[in-house]
This record gives C-alpha cells, structure tokens and sequence, in this order.
C-alpha cells in the first residue's frame, strides 16, 4: 500500500504563501523574469501565462514554485497535475490510499475529511482501450504513471470537486501529464541581478526611501523608463551602483514632489503610473 506522494507531504501544513507580488505591475515583472530565465516550462512562454499560473497559485493556497511544476495552460484552460491533485488532498485534510498501480491499472481509496467511509476510484486497461489512451506515447512509456493520474484525477474530481476549484486534469483537455521529471541537460545560468526578485525587490525598497527623504514618490515604471532608461528593471544591464547612480541623477533633475519632469526637463506624465 503506497503512501501520499513526496509532493504531497511536503505540502501539507505548509504556508499558504510566502510571498505575492504587490501589484499587477509586479507580477508581470515577475513573470517576465521567470520566462527569461528558462527555469519554467517550456508552454509558459509568456508573462501572462506566468501571471496566470501564479494567480491559480494563490487562489489554491500553495507556494508559486510549487504552482509552476503542477499547474498548466492547455488551449487556454488551467489543469492540474495528478500529483498537484494528491497534494492539495493532502493539505485539505482529506486522505487517500493507492491500493494497486501496474502497468494494466490503478485503484486509489479516498477519505473525505470527518468522515470515515472510505471511497473507490479505478482506472482498468479496459478504460483506457475505450478511450483510445493505449495507442499513445505516453501511455507507451509511462503506464503506471498514466494509470495512477487517471486515478487521481478521476477520484478528485468525484469525491473532491471543491477542493480543485472546478479545475480540469489534464486528460480532460486531451493533454496528459506525465509526472515524471523531464531533465534538460543545460548549465546552469546565473540570473543577472536585475532579474533576481530579491535583489530588484531591495532596489525598489531603496528607491522608495531615497524619495521619501526628498519629498517625491515616483512610480516604479516611471524610475525605469527616465532614470534607468529601460520598459521594465529586468531589461536593465547596468550594475546596481550605476542603477543607483541613475535614479540619484534622475531625482536630482526631476526636482521636488508635483514638478515631474525627465533629464531634459521635458513634463512625465504619472497619471497611470504603477505603484
């Protein structure tokens, strides 16, 4: 009898979030510097898609990384992994048994938090000829992989629709999900600091008590584009002493609060700015 998966413990009675961006502004930012460091899946190729998998992050309860490596964009729909779905079981209070997985099918017991009777879901060789799975890669490769999300999924979407939040699995949305690690064999980059969030979330901070000793309180994408000379910090490829440099010598020109110009002393227009 299999016990609850390595993703599922480590979920449980974790915090809900450890962090969320602030603003819209910033989770785009954020987004946008995930997709630039390859460290996402290779369909999360925007800042949209990564601002929406977050959002999904948040409104289930779980970390955002934990997010990335169990929530996908298929066709415009959000899915859930199997493994995603066992974890958020798991932290729910709820339980689940795997009685049998082969290569030939699956059976998962569940239990509903406060009760005590528990509930059957399998998944035969017999289903998945029916459904025309056999034939596919893979189910070619991976059947015991296969057989157990057909479980999962089917058992969570049973007994526990409240808990995904009426999202869909994967196979729903003719897209199965391997939970199995897919391994690139590439170097690892060091992210430039500007594309570090804790290194541009300290820059922001700084930038914050530089104005409020002169009395002005710019919005960030206003110090990006006059003072850094960039649309968002990440594209930034100075040094952090020259960023600072640069919003000293914007602020310096710029002048006091309510008199907004650039270095040519050309008017900035903040109505729409982003805090």
């Amino acid at each position: 009898m299999n016990e609850p998966s390595e993703m599922a413990l480590q979920l449980q009675d974790q915090p809900a979030e450890v962090w969320f961006p602030r603003s819209l502004g910033e989770l785009l930012e954020f987004g946008a510097a995930l997709v630039k460091s390859k460290a996402l899946p290779k369909a999360v190729d925007s800042p949209e898609a990564a601002a929406a998998i977050m959002l999904t992050s948040r409104e289930l309860g779980i970390p955002i990384m934990q997010g990335f490596r169990g929530i996908f964009i298929v066709d415009g729909k959000t899915a859930l992994s199997a493994q995603l779905m066992a974890a958020l079981l798991i932290k729910n209070g709820h339980r689940y048994r795997v009685i049998e997985q082969t290569n030939k099918g699956c059976k998962i017991l569940f239990l509903r938090k406060g009760t005590s009777e528990w509930q059957s879901y399998e998944f035969t060789q017999a289903d998945a000829a029916i459904a025309g799975l056999l034939s596919k890669p893979n189910w070619q490769n991976y059947p015991k992989s296969m057989y157990f999300s057909r479980t999962m999924t089917g058992g969570c979407h049973t007994y526990f629709p409240d808990v995904l939040s009426g999202l869909y699995p994967p196979e729903e949305l003719d897209a199965d999900i391997v939970d199995v690690p897919q391994i690139e064999d590439k170097p690892a980059v060091e992210p430039h600091w500007a594309q570090n969030l804790e290194f541009t979330r300290q820059f922001r901070d700084w930038c914050t008590r530089e104005q409020a000793a002169r009395g002005t309180a710019y919005p960030a994408d206003v110090i990006d584009n006059h003072a850094l000379g960039v649309p968002w910090i990440i594209e930034y490829q100075g040094t952090p002493a020259q960023a600072k440099e640069a919003v000293i010598a914007f602020l310096d020109k710029a002048g006091s609060a309510g008199t907004p110009v650039d270095a040519t002393n050309t008017p900035i227009d903040t109505t729409e700015g982003d805090q």
